[in-house]
């Protein structure tokens, strides 16, 4: 029932649907903070404990967005 493609035409509420959606967007969004850490890291944005406590942070959303794939709650849209 995750799947995009299969709630385009469930008559949920809006607030269901993207309750439904959330796990692609945690999936997104862990992608966006690995990327900013990493810049962040080479361009000394940061102290060293603070990129360091951003990395595993974003190592952390990364194994959640991993799970969520794993346990196929993303839905991708390619059904």
């Amino acid at each position: 029932m995750v799947d995009s493609g299969f709630l385009g035409w469930a008559p949920l509420p809006t607030a269901v649907r993207l309750a439904l959606h959330l796990p692609l967007a945690v999936a997104a969004l862990a992608l966006v903070l690995a990327g900013l850490t990493v810049m962040g890291l080479r361009t000394g944005w940061w102290a060293r404990s603070t990129g360091l406590g951003y990395a595993a942070l974003a190592l952390a959303a990364l194994a959640l967005a991993g799970l969520l794939a794993v346990w196929h709650l993303i839905g991708w849209g390619l059904t």
